[in-house]
């Protein structure tokens, strides 16, 4: 899995490792040179964070670092799923997440991606471009599947449903998965 560390989603990963367990390939965080004085203690576990990469360069701008970051993240995984996301206050001209989007597809313009609405931000205002015809969300699921996808809330159905099209998508050989929420 590869993310970008931030300090409200990298305390939750690192939960999440110590429950399915810790591998030296498991998790790659991703970390702006920006932020490498504001990090959450747990990036410092390398247990559970063997492979932080600290991408761009001091004093070139966070903008520029991050989207850095992002080329550098989608560049590396082989599917996407996004969720949350700012809409507003970005420090990017776009948000963060779309720009996640639009680079992962830059990178992987057959996806797949996965976009679940069910914490509204960014990630929900791109669902709904994709049910709008606005925007294509490259993957394997039939409309009805992809509108729970966008707008449900099970997470019992939405796991299972993207982790059986993901193996389906990439001939269920070792995937990098992107994990953007921004």
């Amino acid at each position: 899995m590869v993310f970008g560390g931030h300090p409200s989603i990298t305390p939750l990963i690192h939960r999440a490792a110590a429950v399915v367990g810790r591998g030296a390939d498991a998790i790659t965080l991703y970390q702006s040179v920006d932020f490498r004085d504001e990090i959450p203690a747990e990036v410092l576990d390398t247990e559970a964070f063997p492979d932080v990469r600290w991408v761009g360069k001091p004093g070139m701008g966070i903008a520029e670092n991050l989207t850095t970051l992002r080329k550098a993240m989608a560049k590396n995984s082989d599917a996407a799923i996004l969720i949350g996301g700012r809409t507003t206050t970005n420090l990017t001209p776009v948000p963060g997440l779309q720009e996640e989007f639009r680079r992962f597809l830059d990178c992987h313009p057959n996806g797949p991606v996965y976009l679940l609405g069910l914490m509204g931000g960014e990630a929900r205002r791109l669902a709904e471009q994709v049910e709008r015809g606005e925007l294509t969300e490259p993957n394997g699921l039939d409309r009805t599947t992809r509108h729970e996808v966008h707008f449900g809330h099970n997470l019992d159905f939405i796991g299972p449903v993207i982790a059986a099209d993901m193996a389906s998508q990439l001939n269920g050989g070792h995937t990098t998965l992107l994990v953007a929420p921004s």
